[in-house]
């Protein structure tokens, strides 16, 4: 499969109803409030398994309770900018090990990439859904994954991503 990137998106939704001044406010906020001149994506091989693995392990880190599902963005050959390798921060290797940062010179070469990806979301949309989010972590779990053994039994998480992590009673 060929490399992409993907930014994992803040909503469910992908923004193709808001104007992409609004859509660049909502989607690559910095933590500061202002737009991001670095926002995070992930390398991934193009596949779905990629993209839910990135969504379920960046979602697992940064979010109190699990997504019910996403709309992401693949950034893969977008506009001018430098694309640097920086290690991420979330809990698990994989996501630690694939996270970049777009770097832009400037706001308006930010703007200029958020508009582009805007004009072409259609085309650059990939979704998750929660029940591949769900099977994800509990094939890990069964796997005996000690990142998700050690994330499920970390005393800080929420009640939510434990129900999520709960083995599942088969069905039938």
């Amino acid at each position: 499969m060929m490399k992409s990137f993907v930014r994992i998106g803040r909503r469910k939704a992908v923004g193709l109803g808001e104007s992409p001044e609004e859509f660049a406010r909502l989607e690559f906020r910095g933590r500061d409030g202002a737009i991001d001149l670095s926002p995070s994506v992930y390398e991934t091989d193009g596949g779905q398994s990629h993209l839910v693995q990135a969504h379920a392990e960046h979602a697992a880190s940064f979010l109190e309770k699990p997504p019910r599902s996403g709309a992401h963005h693949d950034v893969t050959g977008l506009a001018d900018h430098r694309l640097a390798a920086s290690v991420g921060e979330t809990r698990f290797l994989f996501t630690r090990l694939r996270h970049h940062e777009l770097a832009f010179d400037s706001l308006t070469l930010a703007m200029e990439f958020y508009l582009a990806l805007h004009a072409s979301l259609t085309s650059r949309a990939r979704k998750t859904a929660l029940d591949e989010l769900r099977a994800y972590v509990q094939a890990r779990l069964e796997a005996h994954d000690l990142e998700w053994w050690g994330f499920r039994d970390d005393p800080e998480t929420s009640r939510e991503w434990k129900r999520l992590c709960a083995p599942r009673p088969p069905i039938g």
